[in-house]
């Protein structure tokens, strides 16, 4: 697809170990953003804890792909599912620095060589005071009321944050495309999700072990809202 090689590795991971910050820990930031390890050094430095996760040494941001790669990605079913799988669990944990209807951080979704897509700043904002609007959210997105609203802040943002490597329009064609591709991904993750917790037992081994009690979110806000979504896919 064209990718040029990225001036650092980024950090992903889909089963991160929580650790305690050390010394070594800090000093391989050098290696992962040897631009600006400085800074991230400092911003790290008071945390108690971090994940470590693995790194992908051939990837690269949304941000950084040219127009041409964009368009062609926008037209490639399998991205569009994974997007589509994205957006629904950032919006059940109520992250809002991806891709929805008001924000698009296209340096928060990367691309690797054989085009999986992998995410960065996993946040879970999920609380008692904003759960009742991701309910209403949520159940907008699952009967595709959102779609069309976030196609059209992805299109804004391809247009006018594109800088030298030039503003992406999107064709209508292609956007019908987007919507259709984006809400299977969007479906087939709302299932996924909500048959992984069908047994306590499968909440208990994700969100218990190896946690501090302070670190644990509240499972009774998670589990209300699980049920929520499972109800509206019957």
């Amino acid at each position: 697809m064209g990718f040029r090689t990225p001036k650092s590795c980024y950090v992903h991971g889909t089963a991160p170990l929580k650790t305690k910050l050390t010394a070594a820990t800090l000093d391989n930031l050098k290696f992962i953003h040897p631009d600006n390890h400085t800074q991230v050094k400092k911003q790290t430095a008071e945390m108690r804890c971090v994940l470590i996760m693995s790194i992908l040494k051939d990837a690269i941001s949304l941000r950084q792909l040219r127009s041409d790669v964009i368009l062609k990605l926008l037209n490639q079913d399998n991205v569009l599912h994974q997007l589509g799988r994205m957006i629904f669990i950032d919006l059940f944990m109520d992250n809002t620095d991806r891709l929805n209807t008001n924000a698009c951080n296209l340096g928060n979704i990367l691309l690797d060589d054989v085009g999986h897509l992998h995410l960065l700043d996993h946040e879970m904002k999920l609380t008692g005071a904003t759960i009742e609007t991701v309910k209403n959210n949520l159940k907008l997105l699952l009967t595709g009321k959102l779609t069309n609203d976030i196609i059209a802040n992805l299109e804004g943002a391809l247009k006018f944050d594109r800088k030298k490597l030039g503003a992406v329009v999107l064709p209508e064609e292609l956007k019908q495309k987007m919507k259709k591709g984006l809400e299977l991904g969007i479906q087939k993750a709302a299932v996924d999700f909500c048959r992984l917790f069908e047994s306590p037992a499968a909440f208990n081994h994700i969100f218990q072990p190896h946690l501090e009690e302070s670190d644990k979110i509240d499972s009774k806000i998670f589990l209300d809202l699980l049920k929520f979504a499972s109800k509206l896919l019957k």
